[in-house]
């Protein structure tokens, strides 16, 4: 199994066996508006350095205020001089010229950050139901299931969402590097939480991944 680390923002605890507090609730509505997805009600979070209760109506200003500090990481990380790459969300076909939520996010922060967003990666087909979780996928599967459709020579900062098992973000990594591309690091705007962890205050934080991968379990085996 890899080991990957992803930057994230806000911890998203989806343990049903939990009775909601409300950093819990917190999460939970910021990473619907994230996904694209309404909310009902509202909830408080720091937009601008001003405390504001964020709701479906003004969630583009929410969603600003996430590619801003997500343009700010990746400024004190890794400089300007890299490209965000984000991982194409279920609609990001190869087959459409559309842009994908992701990508529209990346091109804000890279804007933000002074460094360049590039539309790298499609799916060559639908995802389905494997993408829904109802068939598990390790990340050989997704990187198969990728297109590259540009090569491009800078440094690239890979941008998700949400990350949960790392699978797509590590398929997305090989995917890229199997075209000769160099990946410096990965950020997303929430992880889904282990079970029994927590939902706590957004703030930048570490997450460490182990997607299974095929790949480099031959590389490793001692034949």
């Amino acid at each position: 199994m890899a080991e990957i680390k992803v930057e994230c923002y806000i911890r998203h605890c989806t343990d049903v066996e939990i009775i909601r507090a409300n950093l819990e609730w917190v999460a939970y509505k910021a990473v619907r508006l994230v996904k694209g997805e309404p909310i009902n009600g509202s909830f408080n979070f720091q937009v601008g350095g001003i405390t504001t209760s964020v709701t479906t109506a003004n969630a583009k200003n929410f969603i600003r205020e996430i590619c801003i500090q997500t343009a700010s990481r990746i400024k004190l990380k890794y400089g300007s001089g890299v490209t965000i790459v984000p991982v194409p969300n279920s609609d990001g076909l190869v087959s459409s010229n559309a842009p994908f939520r992701t990508l529209q996010m990346a091109q804000v922060i890279a804007k933000v950050a002074g460094c360049d967003a590039s539309d790298v990666l499609r799916w060559k087909s639908a995802l389905g139901k494997a993408h829904k979780g109802e068939k598990a996928r390790d990340a050989d599967a997704h990187a198969d299931a990728l297109k590259v459709v540009r090569v491009i020579d800078r440094p690239i900062v890979l941008f998700d969402d949400v990350v949960t098992s790392g699978s797509q973000m590590y398929g997305a990594k090989l995917a890229l590097e199997a075209k000769g591309m160099r990946v410096v690091g990965m950020i997303a705007v929430a992880e889904v939480l282990k079970k029994g962890e927590r939902s706590d205050s957004a703030g930048w934080r570490t997450a460490i991944r182990n997607p299974h991968s095929m790949k480099d379990f031959m590389d490793n085996f001692p034949f």
